[in-house]
């Protein structure tokens, strides 16, 4: 649905997004990793536009029995990269673990030497704590860029193991820290995802007691998806009865709609936030545009926070979706003109 008082954001797929816009040429940010649909992208941009100035991460996740596996996949897939017009000199190879200034430092290098004034991000396996930051930075540098646009290509299946484990402690990611007194009395949203990395142990702790709590749950799901989903909400609050949360469902892709219902929720940034970022990328992505957006002096306290983890099952998800013969990339515009969209 379209409010009056808002513009038209388009999302969607790739192909239904940018069919009716003109080849232009584009910057990209992406990361390769061991998930095959992380070259989607590239592989097949050129059917909406021409890529000049390219940077792709390649993060090394901690030593562990998969490591070999990990990275010979993972160069299975920069040789897809390279295929399609991607050189050496392009990527840029880092450790999870290092200090996220050597991310910053990277991106800034990048940003002051671009030959367009147009921006895709890829997100589909970049780390929540590289695209919240570009998004903040997109939004502290308006004249940076005329067009935004984020992207996340979805893979044919999940594996059924433990996806991802080994969590850090609860932290904010870089640039949205807010006071220890604020964080403890923040009503806190929750992305629901996979796995609660972390939550549980910190729910057992008192962590969340002060705070009004309400869960951002995808709808409509798959019987195991909302299995999933549920178990997510049980883990954290084991007696459900006795707890004071929410539970708001909503379509996880729509990140027009998951940004409107954020907005509600911290009256547009004057009701401090804590953004917990768990769920599926597009939900993570408007809460990244939010938090980016009423970050600010002027407004109640925005943070978001996560427990970062160290391990990704080597098979966390395998080929690409297709719908017909097109790969199912969701695209968000996020900038058009010079106007933000959100």
């Amino acid at each position: 649905m379209i409010r009056g008082d808002q513009p038209f954001r388009p999302w969607g797929r790739i192909d239904n997004v940018l069919s009716a816009v003109p080849i232009e040429d584009w910057s990209f940010i992406g990361c390769v990793s061991a998930e095959d649909r992380c070259s989607a992208v590239p592989s097949n941009f050129h059917n909406y536009g021409t890529i000049s100035n390219k940077l792709v991460f390649r993060i090394a996740d901690k030593p562990s029995a998969s490591t070999d596996v990990i990275e010979n996949k993972t160069d299975q897939c920069e040789a897809v990269f390279k295929a399609n017009g991607f050189d050496n000199e392009d990527f840029f190879s880092v450790a999870l673990s290092d200090p996220f200034g050597e991310y910053a430092n990277k991106i800034d290098d990048f940003f002051g030497n671009l030959d367009t004034s147009k921006l895709l991000i890829d997100i589909t396996t970049l780390p929540k704590r590289v695209y919240f930051h570009l998004i903040k930075k997109v939004y502290q540098n308006p004249d940076a860029f005329t067009d935004v646009l984020i992207t996340y290509s979805e893979p044919a299946s999940y594996c059924s193991e433990s996806l991802a484990s080994n969590p850090e402690p609860w932290d904010a990611l870089p640039g949205f820290r807010i006071g220890r007194g604020h964080a403890s009395q923040q009503k806190i949203l929750i992305g629901i995802g996979f796995e609660p990395l972390g939550l549980p142990s910190l729910s057992e702790a008192g962590e969340f007691n002060n705070s009004s709590i309400s869960f951002l749950f995808p709808f409509p799901a798959d019987q195991t998806a909302n299995a999933k989903n549920w178990r997510f909400i049980r883990e954290i609050f084991p007696n459900a009865g006795q707890s004071q949360f929410g539970v708001k469902r909503i379509d996880a892709k729509n990140v027009p709609e998951i940004f409107d219902l954020i907005c509600g929720e911290g009256d547009s940034g004057a009701i401090g936030l804590l953004l917990a970022p768990y769920g599926p990328k597009p939900m993570s992505v408007a809460m990244a545009l939010y938090a980016a957006k009423f970050s600010r002096s002027q407004n109640s306290p925005v943070g978001v926070y996560y427990t970062q983890p160290t391990y990704y099952h080597p098979d966390y998800s395998t080929g690409l979706k297709m719908v017909g013969t097109s790969p199912m990339i969701n695209c968000y515009v996020i900038k058009a003109a010079s106007n933000f969209l959100y």
